[in-house]
């Protein structure tokens, strides 16, 4: 009888451990979903936007860095709208730099730079939602650099409301065949995304792929 009351009470302890993990869980995402943006930080660090631009005509150095607890209490765990199976997560091997903003009537719109130790610089597009004071899209919207054979570049175009993009991404493969030459595969996708909605929307305008040889020339 004591062993089967021992049995009891544990089983009862370990239920009510994992209710309260739930529950301060559900907490914080509460608690960081109702923080109020400091949108005066955000201009204070970032450029007004700009209406045309190349991702890798950026220059880093020039830019704000994002604190780690700017972005730990506003920005980490919130999901990504165009990549449901990703959130926003602070890598402590990354530098994050605030970009641009955009002020609208019911919106605000801003992008940082996370700039990684593989090799690439990712823009990541944030709509804020004044009416009810919370972020409402985060969206990935361009990148460049390269690793192990793969580049990317991208090209951005606002039109003059800051809230709606076309986007002209190009990225390249290229794959040794043997020691005389390689391939080299292009793709170019055009898209336009709107930020007005409170959920920023993609389409894809346009799509090109092709593949290239490339000899390389003789060594004498």
């Amino acid at each position: 009888m004591k062993r089967t009351l021992t049995i009891f009470l544990v089983v009862i302890i370990a239920s009510c451990a994992r209710q309260q993990e739930t529950v301060i869980e559900n907490v914080e995402t509460v608690e960081k979903a109702e923080a109020i943006l400091p949108l005066r930080v955000i201009k204070k660090n970032s450029i007004e936007r700009p209406t045309h631009f190349n991702m890798d005509s950026i220059e880093l150095e020039k830019l704000k860095a994002v604190d780690s607890t700017f972005f730990k209490s506003y920005l980490a765990g919130l999901e990504f709208n165009n990549d449901t199976d990703a959130k926003v997560e602070f890598d402590r091997f990354s530098r994050y730099y605030f970009f641009d903003y955009k002020e609208l009537d019911n919106f605000f719109l801003f992008s940082i730079i996370h700039d990684d130790e593989v090799g690439y610089s990712i823009l990541y597009h944030f709509t804020y939602d004044k009416a009810v004071k919370r972020i409402s899209s985060v969206d990935y919207i361009g990148a460049t650099g390269g690793d192990g054979g793969h580049g990317i570049t991208d090209r951005l175009r606002y039109n003059i409301q800051g809230d709606s993009l076309l986007l002209t991404s190009i990225s390249t493969y290229d794959r040794d065949f043997s020691n005389k030459g390689f391939t080299r595969e292009y793709d170019s996708i055009v898209t336009r995304t709107v930020f007005n909605k409170g959920k920023a929307f993609h389409v894809v305008l346009d799509s090109i792929r092709r593949t290239d040889t490339i000899w390389r020339a003789n060594k004498k």
